[in-house]
């Protein structure tokens, strides 16, 4: 239970949970900025600590942040031209859907969104699986999304937003999958767009569990050291893969967080 976790413990106790947090976060955030799908480590090593399910979903969106934060600035050069307008019309929708998915984390029974997720993230990874063949039916754009498909793209952002606030276990495949539907489809630089949306999206709903007490800091903070080290590593790591090794990484990543889904069924 949580008063376990908390209470107060032999020091070799307390460094293999802080040794256990912060491995889970540097691996955490190289994952997130390679492909996505660090949740998979850092939720369930919060369960592991003894946090209960809704107060683990909390401290992991905290935990996370920072990694997402660092990806995106090491790939700061690799962002598309057309990434600034996309970003100023999508920003509003990646708060509000964040926001909002906090507060129903906050408000809703638990066992709903469980049985949702695992289809969300298949429905996600088959998304991405199908892309080079979807793709020969789509033109290919100059310069990035043209701005019917920026527009459209925000009510695919407002919903990935709800999810990440919520929970956000493949929250990344999510939002490169409807990068790729509105035509930004170069992975390299899509991450890099996906890892500054994962940030808007977390912010305002970090902020709402702050106020609702719903973050556990000491393990929360050790997580996130460790996320924002491996955001930056992996950064790095992602400007040097091809991209066909990316799309592979992200297609294993996105079934092994279904799987996790399917096989824990609660958050």
């Amino acid at each position: 239970m949580l008063a376990a976790a908390l209470s107060p413990a032999p020091a070799s106790r307390v460094m293999l949970r802080f040794a256990a947090v912060f491995a889970a976060g540097l691996a955490a955030g190289v994952m997130n900025s390679v492909s996505g799908g660090g949740s998979i480590l850092t939720f369930p090593t919060l369960l592991w600590l003894g946090i209960p399910g809704k107060l683990a979903s909390a401290t992991n969106s905290l935990a996370v942040w920072p990694g997402t934060l660092t990806g995106a600035w090491g790939l700061r050069r690799e962002f598309p031209a057309g990434a600034k307008p996309m970003l100023k019309k999508w920003l509003a929708p990646a708060l509000a859907g964040g926001a909002l998915g906090a507060w129903l984390l906050r408000r809703t029974p638990n066992h709903w969104f469980a049985q949702m997720a695992p289809l969300l993230v298949l429905a996600a990874t088959l998304a991405l699986a199908l892309d080079p063949v979807l793709s020969r039916w789509i033109p290919r754009r100059e310069g990035g999304p043209a701005a019917s498909h920026i527009l459209a793209g925000g009510g695919l952002v407002l919903a990935v937003a709800i999810y990440g606030g919520y929970f956000g276990a493949g929250m990344g495949i999510l939002i490169l999958s409807a990068l790729a539907v509105v035509g930004l489809r170069d992975l390299r630089s899509g991450i890099g767009v996906k890892n500054l949306l994962a940030c808007a999206i977390k912010s305002l709903a970090i902020a709402y569990y702050i106020t609702q007490g719903m973050i556990v800091w000491t393990a929360g903070l050790g997580m996130a050291a460790g996320c924002a080290l491996g955001g930056w590593s992996g950064a790095h790591i992602t400007r040097r893969l091809p991209s066909a090794w990316l799309r592979g990484i992200m297609l294993v990543m996105g079934g092994l967080i279904a799987l996790r889904l399917i096989l824990t069924r609660h958050l």
